[in-house]
């Protein structure tokens, strides 16, 4: 996933690298919050809740 967002900043057009940089700041915030999950530091329910804006805006982008 991270390597189709960096596709999308590589590109040629400012469009593209837009919505790639968004979505790559997105999906970086989502893994390190997983990462907090697996290393016992966040529950999973909190996981979710922290986890509602962020999927909101990854569907805005792409939508």
């Amino acid at each position: 996933m991270l390597r189709d967002f960096q596709s999308l900043i590589d590109w040629p057009c400012s469009v593209s690298k837009r919505l790639g940089q968004d979505l790559k700041r997105q999906s970086q915030t989502m893994f390190g919050l997983w990462k907090c999950v697996r290393d016992g530091h966040l529950k999973r329910l909190e996981f979710q809740k922290r986890m509602l804006p962020i999927r909101s805006q990854i569907e805005a982008l792409l939508l």
